[in-house]
């Protein structure tokens, strides 16, 4: 008992200490509004009134109403009191208020349905002011009360604008209130008033929700009458009529309306998801009105069942665009009765482009049961049928189906039909655990004809191209050239690194010139796969299939390759290979690409390529370009770059300029445990002297270091121009040289740094602040020749 006391008191203790914090903090917010405190302050003790004030807040607040300054916030806050005190003080303000201030307490008095309000609204709406009366309208339609229509009844003929929706919103209240019979004389009398037409469809949809068990008849009756708005209420409903007769009687009402009508209404119906509708919906796709066809056929998809299978079957095979898209969208979607034993019973003795629509429903509906169907139907069919009966299986078929489609692709009458089968075969495969077994299969089945050792080839090196390379290898020296032709055109197609050099050896030994082409198009392909390799290594790869190359095809592929290698030998390559006008266009696009790339480590070769190319190119929009980027190069010639880079350093809490003076790892003696890399591309080539680090920092409030040497020929005095985006710290040869905690955008040549550097290798050390936004730094050197190197 002593506990249980204990318990108990500690509760009320811990819960009264919030409680009395409010209590003095509302009470030190009441203060505040009964001060002299600027109308700043008061409008924040209004806006924190609204989360905790109490009753004890409302004459407050109630004396801020007729303040321009503080009305709006004071309202709000007596608007959000449950209290009837607060409902009062909102009143009582309508006296003493005119204006934008008065609308904005006669809007917090609606939104509150303050009831006590009404009289006083209902004075209101007779105001000379109109937007106070037609906020006293739409006031009296929030709370809803009777006592209101007759007043807002009279404000509607007397031209206030908001009586409408006010005189709809009693309506609405009446029903919700229980009072059907008045909501629907209300809303009948409006249904005859000369109002605006989204009014007047407002009011009979309003007529029609308070019309208990008569509302199906009168929605009929509306859709087949001839007033368009309360045809449009009826219709905006017709998805939510309840009651055993409503589908019944809207399916009835299909060939008795205009087609726009029935699309309404099949829509409905669609919406309804009740079965029954099913036959009046299958009879509009006779509809001679294409629109209603389309919603008829869209809408059987959500009604029909098994009965529905052969319309739409035949349908899809049989109509246009957009109908047959419609049909075999609702053939996926059907779900009543036993649809897929129909589908399949249909499937053999069904008109071929039938058997087609089959086909591919039971793709789409993944109805696996009908594999053994689709087998059957696959092996004794015309070309289009099998084709479809194939691709089905390639979706529905197992691995323990996967020896029946090898033996299809083997006896298949056609390049089609065994391109089907061949693609079923790989797909199951990918689903398989173990796809080697396939493979397995594959393999073993022995074909006879060429064409068939070719699929089975193809299937195999398509699914494991490993373990199928035995068998390539062998069927490339066959006898039989349309075996070897085949086997090499796989090998080309599907091969890897792993088969380059055997694609190097075939193509230089093959007489057929057509065949090289065609090896010689897998190796190009393969070559794009070396890009982990060497640069160098990928260079002799391209000149060793160059070398092979004999028609043009080849060697404009092989020279297209060589853009892919950022070294000075591949631009020379490209250089020369330009001489050849066959392939000159393919030259000019690898030296520009190779030059590009070439502007940090090849300056002079890179300029030099840019400068032939802007002068001679075939191509103008490659002229134009060269001359722009050598002209770049030439007039940033005497900017520091590149540059390594170590990655962002950060201190929690710390923002960029307070880690200006923080040592990291780089300005360490030895330079720590940095770690650098070369600096970011930039995304414009013509920016090159920009180090651009928006890439490197990955955030906000971090530092940056970056390092390089710049050779000096002369050494001696110098003046740095430094633009950078924020702030900067420069050392030359481990002296501070310059030091700015900006926080700015980047402009070239922002600060000026003296430097005296010394003859040969000069170590550059800078330390870039990024606060927000962008990050930058740009070093020229002007006045004496330099080279720089990234170490």
């Amino acid at each position: 008992m002593c506990k249980r006391f204990l318990l108990g008191a500690l509760v009320i203790a811990l819960t009264a200490v919030p409680v009395r914090a409010q209590n003095a903090e509302e009470a030190g917010l009441i203060a505040k509004l009964q001060s002299n405190a600027p109308a700043a302050e008061k409008d924040a003790a209004c806006h924190r009134l609204k989360e905790i004030g109490t009753t004890a807040s409302v004459p407050a607040l109630a004396a801020c109403l007729s303040d321009d300054a503080l009305s709006h916030p004071a309202r709000q806050a007596l608007e959000s009191m449950p209290s009837a005190e607060a409902g009062e003080a909102l009143v009582s303000a309508l006296a003493k208020t005119a204006g934008l201030n008065r609308a904005g307490i006669i809007d917090s008095l609606g939104l509150r349905r303050e009831q006590s309000a009404v009289p006083a609204l209902i004075g209101l709406l007779r105001d000379p002011d109109a937007a106070t009366a037609e906020a006293a309208a739409r006031s009296l339609g929030r709370i809803g009360t009777s006592d209101a229509v007759e007043p807002l009844k009279d404000a509607l003929k007397n031209g206030n604008r908001a009586a409408v929706d006010a005189l709809l919103r009693c309506a609405e209240h009446l029903r919700r209130d229980g009072n059907d019979v008045g909501a629907f004389q209300l809303a009948s009398e409006l249904c005859t008033m000369n109002l605006p037409e989204h009014a007047r469809v407002a009011a009979h949809r309003a007529r029609l929700l308070a019309a208990g068990n008569r509302t199906t008849d009168l929605a009929i009756e509306a859709i087949t009458g001839s007033d368009d708005p309360a045809c449009a209420a009826a219709l905006s409903l017709a998805a939510d009529l309840t009651g055993p007769k409503a589908t019944r009687a809207l399916a009835d009402t299909l060939t008795n309306v205009k087609p726009p009508i029935q699309v309404a209404i099949l829509k409905a119906l669609a919406a309804r998801g009740d079965n029954k509708a099913q036959e009046a919906v299958a009879g509009a796709v006779e509809s001679p009105d294409p629109a209603v066809r389309l919603a008829a056929l869209n809408a059987l998809g959500d009604l029909g069942d098994s009965a529905s299978v052969k319309l739409l079957v035949q349908t899809a095979a049989n109509a246009p665009d957009p109908e047959r898209d419609a049909a075999r969208e609702s053939l996926a979607l059907l779900r009543g009765g036993d649809v897929c034993k129909t589908m399949t019973r249909m499937l053999p003795g069904a008109p071929a482009p039938e058997q087609v629509e089959l086909a591919r429903a039971l793709a789409a509906r993944r109805d696996t049961q009908a594999v053994p169907a689709l087998i059957e139907l696959a092996g004794r069919s015309a070309e289009p049928v099998e084709v479809a009966a194939l691709k089905a299986l390639g979706v529905l078929a197992d691995e323990s189906q996967a020896g029946a489609l090898i033996e299809l692709m083997r006896a298949a009458p056609s390049d089609a039909v065994r391109d089907a089968a061949e693609d079923a075969v790989v797909k199951i495969a990918g689903r398989c655990a173990e796809p080697g077994k396939v493979v397995d299969v594959l393999l073993a089945s022995q074909p006879s004809q060429p064409a068939q050792v070719v699929a089975v080839l193809t299937a195999a090196a398509r699914i494991d191209f490993a373990l199928a390379l035995p068998k390539l290898q062998a069927a490339v020296g066959n006898a039989d050239p349309a075996v070897r032709g085949g086997a090499v055109r796989v090998l080309a197609q599907y091969c890897g690194l792993e088969s380059v050099d055997q694609l190097l050896t075939l193509a230089n030994a093959s007489a057929d010139d057509a065949e090289r082409t065609l090896i010689l198009r897998g190796y190009w392909r393969v070559l794009d796969l070396a890009k982990d390799r060497p640069a160098e290594a990928r260079l002799e790869m391209v000149r060793a299939g160059l070398a092979a190359a004999k028609s043009e095809e080849s060697r404009k592929s092989g020279v297209a390759a060589l853009a892919g290698i950022p070294i000075k030998p591949a631009l020379e390559s490209a250089e020369q290979a330009r001489a050849d006008e066959t392939v000159k266009p393919e030259a000019e696009l690898a030296m520009f690409a190779i030059a590009s790339s070439l502007f940090f480590a090849e300056r002079d070769a890179a300029a030099a390529a840019l400068s032939s190319l802007a002068d001679s190119a075939d191509d103008g929009s490659l002229r134009a370009k060269a001359s722009a980027l050598n002209s770049s190069l030439s007039q940033h010639a005497d900017y520091i770059v590149p540059w390594l880079v170590s990655q962002p350093y950060r201190l929690e809490g710390k923002e960029a300029q307070a880690l200006f003076d923080v040592p990291f790892a780089p300005e360490l003696p030895g330079g720590g445990d940095a770690e650098w890399k070369l600096q970011p591309g930039p995304t414009d080539l013509a920016n090159f002297w920009q180090v651009d680090l928006s890439s490197v920092v990955g955030g906000n409030h971090c530092v940056v270091y970056l390092k390089a040497q710049v050779f000096s020929e002369k050494g001696g005095p110098a003046t740095l121009e430094i633009g950078s985006d924020d702030g900067i710290k420069l050392w030359v040869n481990g002296t501070l040289v310059h030091a700015n905690n900006a926080v700015r955008g980047f402009t070239p040549g922002q600060d000026k740094a003296a430097v005296n550097l010394q003859p040969g290798w000069n170590t550059f050390l800078a330390k870039v602040t990024q606060h927000t936004a962008g990050c930058a730094l740009a070093i020229r050197l002007p006045g004496q020749p330099f080279r720089v190197e990234p170490k």
